[in-house]
């Protein structure tokens, strides 16, 4: 929910709402007008890239649970889907965490391209170490 959370900053504060931490955005320096602005300043980046690091570390220690999902396909539509949110958070980046620009999005092809990395996270056993997609 995070990665949805960073890249839908602008359409969420279109409408009124504001996902992100109120603590974090003023440790930041960030505020709702900055917000409302939508402009992505150096200090609304510095707060981008902090999620971004926390999320990168949630998807890595819940990565290690997912081996724990039933191989009835639950286990590899959930780790396809942990690669492709993980993919959204480089899309972030590329964007220099100005998520007012554009929208980050991965193409179909870098999708594709990720399907290698999140069949490795879904053949994973326990003890094994979670693979660096995120």
């Amino acid at each position: 929910q995070l990665t949805n959370i960073l890249r839908d900053v602008k359409e969420d504060c279109d409408r009124g709402r504001v996902y992100l931490p109120q603590d974090e955005m003023m440790r930041f320096g960030v505020n709702e007008q900055t917000l409302a602005d939508g402009i992505a300043t150096d200090a609304f980046k510095s707060l981008i890239r902090f999620q971004i690091a926390r999320a990168r570390a949630l998807y890595a220690r819940g990565g290690q649970g997912l081996c724990a999902l039933p191989t009835d396909g639950s286990r590899q539509t959930a780790c396809v889907m942990a690669a492709v949110y993980g993919g959204i958070l480089g899309a972030i980046e590329r964007l220099d965490c100005d998520v007012f620009a554009s929208r980050a999005h991965l193409t179909t092809a870098q999708k594709l391209l990720r399907l290698p990395a999140a069949m490795k996270l879904a053949r994973m056993e326990y003890a094994d170490p979670v693979p660096d997609i995120f």
